[in-house]
């Protein structure tokens, strides 16, 4: 009897602790790939990727590959933070490093028909994307 019990008071806080997923902004960020479209408020001419997985990040600099850690927040809060990448030169790293300082600045998001723009503290525009395939 005790055993029967016990089994039912781990099976019922399994499911008592176990939070429901609605169809939040965060949930449409969850396992999506991005590219980059403006950089701040200037067009980029440069192709450039952000590919959220999980609590990681990844992509595709004007240069090199990168990778990093994402925190989604409340009220459309985020932290991008730990972003690494390779460290090959090329004529467009101008852009790159902007782009990478840019995602580490962001504070906060906006999701809207295909288009996802991160913000600083200000709501300074960062970097805006168009969904990716």
């Amino acid at each position: 009897m005790k055993t029967i019990l016990l089994s039912t008071l781990v099976i019922f806080s399994l499911f008592a602790c176990k939070t429901k997923k609605g169809t939040t902004q965060s949930t449409k960020l969850e396992n999506s790939s991005w590219i980059v479209t403006h950089l701040g408020e200037k067009e980029s001419s440069v192709m450039q990727t952000f590919v959220i997985e999980g609590e990681g990040i990844k992509g595709k600099g004007a240069c090199n590959g990168f990778g990093g850690k994402l925190k989604l927040e409340d009220n459309q809060g985020i932290m991008i933070f730990d972003v690494v990448s390779t460290k090959m030169a090329c004529g467009e790293l101008k852009a790159e490093n902007k782009y990478f300082y840019n995602l580490q600045q962001a504070k906060t998001y906006s999701l809207n028909k295909g288009e996802l723009v991160l913000y600083n503290s200000d709501k300074k525009q960062l970097v805006k994307f168009k969904k990716g395939e």
